[in-house]
């Protein structure tokens, strides 16, 4: 389901804007709204039909895919991460009913079924959920390694780094595809001062990752 909204912070938004026209500001309004329905990057062929003031297009960056605002692309990640981590927290809270549900019927249908099996049944459930996640932060922190490696960065594996990787696994997204769309970005973005700053998790394992991933493929595709 799409995000029916963003968080607007008046204050910057005022600062940034002092130096345009209304009818400049109007149109970065509407290109800001674009964009998040867009899923975070407008098309070029729309973008260039709107942004027709220098003003405008300065608040935006250029990529292979279109363009997007770096600010919006941030608080959509963030506000991407805390509907997950509240889905997350829902989902933990319905599984614990569907188990008390569960334990509430098995007493009720008999009584003489043996307390330590079903114990040793949740014992075994909890342990693979265990196991599990200790794969996936063992996998995000090499997504992460990979990252350095390849841009030469140091970010270190906090819980939110590791969030932007696991959103991405999440949604069945491989190590190798998350490293393909490294280097794709790596080699884009590097040799430029201005868009080398993007080459980090919140952007590379960001909402686009998948229109990244889509690009690099499409790259290769061409050298084939």
């Amino acid at each position: 389901m799409k995000d029916p909204a963003f968080l607007f912070y008046s204050s910057d938004f005022l600062t940034g804007v002092a130096f345009m026209t209304n009818e400049e500001v109007g149109i970065y309004i509407k290109l800001l709204c674009l964009q998040h329905q867009h899923g975070g990057m407008i098309p070029k062929c729309n973008f260039n039909a709107i942004a027709l003031q220098n003003n405008v297009r300065a608040k935006f960056i250029e990529t292979d895919e279109g363009f997007f605002n770096a600010r919006l692309m941030e608080e959509m990640d963030k506000r991407a991460q805390k509907s997950q981590n509240l889905s997350k927290n829902a989902m933990i809270r319905w599984n614990k009913h569907k188990q008390d549900q569960c334990k509430c019927n098995a007493i009720a249908s008999d009584l003489h079924m043996p307390i330590e099996d079903e114990d040793s049944s949740l014992s075994s459930h909890d342990s693979g959920e265990n196991l599990e996640s200790k794969e996936k932060d063992e996998a995000c922190k090499k997504a992460i390694e990979t990252l350095n490696s390849v841009c030469g960065r140091s970010f270190r594996p906090t819980p939110k780094n590791i969030g932007h990787v696991r959103a991405r696994l999440n949604e069945k997204f491989t190590l190798e595809e998350l490293a393909i769309v490294v280097e794709h970005k790596n080699a884009e973005w590097g040799p430029d001062p201005k868009m080398s700053q993007y080459l980090r998790p919140e952007t590379i394992f960001g909402p686009k990752f998948e229109s990244y991933l889509q690009s690099a493929n499409k790259k290769d595709e061409r050298f084939v």
